[in-house]
């Protein structure tokens, strides 16, 4: 799971079920917004991640960032 809050309530479930938790702090400036999601990007790649759900999780994110995941 994947947050850019740092203690949401999911955390400690995930923590419960030894399922792995990352907090990613994002600016929401629209000229960090580019780098913020490539950073994601890349720490999902590095983790194997194929598949996303976006669960009322974060903000809106860009078609570059979904199409990543587009397969």
């Amino acid at each position: 799971v994947y947050s850019d809050r740092k203690d949401p309530p999911v955390k400690e479930l995930m923590k419960e079920r030894g399922a792995p938790f990352f907090h990613f702090p994002l600016s929401f400036q629209s000229e960090k917004k580019r780098e913020d999601e490539k950073r994601i990007l890349e720490h999902l790649k590095k983790q194997g991640v194929e598949w996303i759900f976006l669960a009322g999780f974060m903000r809106l994110f860009s078609g570059e960032f979904l199409r990543a995941f587009e397969n």
